[in-house]
């Protein structure tokens, strides 16, 4: 991924956590007992943002983050078996989650994956290593 693109997704990760933050401060969302929910999503765009800020936090930063994005499309699934949008739910975890789940065992995003050009990988044939 170029040092551009890069560096737009981690300023836009670290206003994302500065709104994420701003919402758990809002009154409202304390008094319903809501507030909560911010936090987890505060903490996924931190990871993010430290993933595009500081490249040697990779063998970490990126397992988190195919993990997360692994577990929740795998979560979804399983609430929403017999859902009329599972045949949708299915694909977003075949596209999105198995790759994911591979990031979150070897750390790289696949070489087979649509956008591994994106992330610096060269797709590879077969019987090429």
């Amino acid at each position: 991924m170029s040092q551009g693109a890069r560096i737009t997704i981690g300023f836009l990760a670290l206003f994302a956590t500065l709104m994420f933050w701003g919402f758990s401060r809002n009154p409202l969302l304390i008094e319903r007992g809501t507030a909560w929910a911010s936090y987890p999503l505060m903490a996924f765009s931190l990871v993010v943002a430290v993933a595009c800020f500081v490249p040697r936090s990779h063998p970490i930063t990126l397992r988190i983050l195919g993990a997360t994005v692994c577990l929740t499309f795998l979560l979804t699934c399983l609430n929403n078996v017999g859902d009329p949008s599972f045949g949708r739910l299915l694909g977003g975890l075949v596209v999105f989650g198995i790759p994911g789940g591979y990031v979150a065992i070897t750390g790289k995003y696949p070489t087979w994956g649509k956008a591994s050009r994106a992330f610096g990988n060269k797709p590879q044939g077969p019987g090429q290593q």
